[in-house]
């Protein structure tokens, strides 16, 4: 009778080991396979050069600020190619297919690369395509985020970079309670509120593209 209960009771102990292993392993799988579908920063929508990233600040704003509905959101392909190493590590290449309406000539160029890499020591290569949707506040942010950068490019004064980078920051925190506060809706009616200081420090920037207007920014 005691083996009989040792047995039933192994038995029990083995079943329930086996239930919380798989359980524990599709629980690994799937938080593993949400982590490989992560997309990075991508920066297709960024602009060529200070000037026009500038012009679209303006444009988004006006937009933003008017009563028509705002635009559609930029919508593109990406193609993610992911190649192999012996070692086991793998780089990633994310390559714009440019075929959508959008106006790719204004806008950073269709190719993309993330960790470091030797071409020839590939040895693996699988491909994955994306649609990647960026709305109108999220291209806002990020431009602003990335003036310090676009300026750095250009010939522009010191003085006039650092006048970027500072109304860079002046945006930056003007947007954040904007662009945390939502849906759309809310985003943009919390937008109106600050349009006026928005535009100001804009209109900075526009100060800074105009004297420099025959040089390429």
């Amino acid at each position: 009778m005691t083996i009989k209960r040792a047995s039933a009771f192994l038995l029990t102990l083995f079943c329930v080991t086996m239930i919380m292993c798989g359980t524990g392993c599709q629980q690994t799988a799937s938080k593993s396979g949400a982590k490989e579908n992560e997309l990075p920063k991508l920066k297709f929508h960024k602009p060529h050069n200070f000037r026009l990233a500038v012009e679209r600040l303006r444009e988004i704003h006006d937009l933003i600020v008017a009563e028509e509905e705002l635009p559609a959101a930029i919508t593109y392909t990406v193609v993610e190619v992911r190649h192999a190493h012996a070692d086991g590590e793998s780089h990633v290449h994310y390559n714009l297919v440019k075929d959508e309406d959008h106006d790719h000539d204004e806008h950073e160029e269709g190719h993309e690369h993330h960790g470091d890499h030797e071409h020839e020591e590939a040895f693996d290569e699988e491909t994955k395509e994306h649609i990647v949707h960026v709305e109108i506040f999220t291209e806002l942010t990020d431009i602003v985020r990335w003036l310090p950068g676009i300026a750095s490019d250009s010939d522009m004064a010191a003085v006039d970079w650092k006048l970027v980078d500072a109304t860079s920051d002046e945006l930056t925190s003007k947007l954040e309670p904007i662009t945390g506060a939502g849906a759309v809706k809310t985003q943009r009616e919390k937008f109106r509120n600050s349009a006026d200081e928005i535009s100001a420090a804009i209109t900075k920037l526009e100060a800074i593209v105009k004297p420099n207007a025959a040089k390429v920014l």
